[in-house]
């Protein structure tokens, strides 16, 4: 999969960075893309400058960072330069993409960059440096994928990060962005509250070889409810668990019954059945089960 996705992201690459592969036959240049690459480019402070600063038809931060990166490296951005740029911010928005596609990845992924191969509109309108597509919706998928982190609960701190730089620079493009992260928010929200509910996971553990004492341990420790069923045979070793119902290392629901099967001794069958026989007040099934899910809770 690693493989066809690699494949992908060279065949787009290729396609749509001018020194590896053709440039469409429109060009990549027209006098829409004149202002963000004089944009990357000027830096007189002269009122041509104020001018297209000042001009409110997309946010700048690109254009601001190229004009930077620009002046460490005492080189001026040509048109295929910002095209370039352009290209490499829009393949990056496939990680956040991949994340919160979950399962769904590979077919996610191979929408996301054959996306601009789908009509001519698209082939025209998301590489074209005159336009703010190319810029805003990665920007918006990492937001969204900081939300959605903030949502659940990890290392939220880090993902509030994420999600408020990634959210001002989306914002930033296109004032567009505003109402769309907060509904990604609200989104997020509704769907951290649903997974909070849901009971959390636990990984059996293998029961097999312990003492019917450890066994009941291993389940307790991990929140899992023990169901022992005592098998009379002469091949085995007296309490020690010979069978587990539920496969080891398998992801259950906390407060789940694992039951398993242990070897009782000779007579340790019929000597137990006469002690409860005889002592029926002893026994605390009932008890367990009237508040076992309140001491796992």
């Amino acid at each position: 999969m690693a493989l066809l996705l690699g494949a992908m992201v060279g065949m787009v690459l290729w396609r749509r960075l001018p020194f590896l592969g053709p440039v469409p036959p429109g060009g990549l240049y027209d006098p829409d893309a004149a202002v963000p690459v004089l944009m990357s480019n000027l830096a007189t402070g002269g009122p041509v400058d104020w001018l297209f600063w000042g001009q409110d038809r997309f946010g700048a931060w690109p254009f601001l960072a190229a004009r930077m990166a620009g002046a460490l490296a005492h080189e001026a951005w040509t048109p295929h330069g910002m095209h370039v740029l352009r290209t490499l911010w829009m393949v990056a928005g496939l990680v956040p993409w991949l994340a919160l596609a979950g399962r769904a990845g590979p077919v996610a992924a191979a929408g996301y960059l054959l996306l601009p191969a789908t009509g001519p509109l698209l082939q025209r309108v998301l590489p074209n440096l005159g336009t703010v597509d190319g810029w805003q919706v990665p920007a918006l998928l990492w937001a969204w994928w900081g939300l959605r982190g903030v949502a659940r609960g990890a290392r939220s701190g880090r993902w509030l990060a994420l999600a408020v730089v990634a959210g001002a620079l989306a914002t930033w493009t296109s004032l567009v962005s505003a109402p769309l992260l907060a509904v990604l928010a609200v989104v997020a929200l509704v769907a951290g509250l649903i997974v909070s509910q849901q009971p959390d996971k636990q990984s059996v553990p293998t029961l097999v070889g312990h003492s019917k004492t450890d066994a009941d341990k291993l389940l307790r420790d991990r929140k899992l409810v023990p169901s022992p069923k005592g098998v009379n045979s002469s091949s085995c070793t007296p309490n020690v668990v010979t069978s587990q119902d539920v496969t080891s290392g398998s992801k259950v629901d906390e407060g789940t019954t694992v039951p398993y099967s242990y070897c009782l001794g000779p007579g340790q069958a019929a000597e137990l059945d006469r002690v409860c026989r005889r002592y029926p007040h002893l026994a605390d099934d009932d008890f367990v089960r009237a508040n076992l899910a309140r001491w796992l809770a």
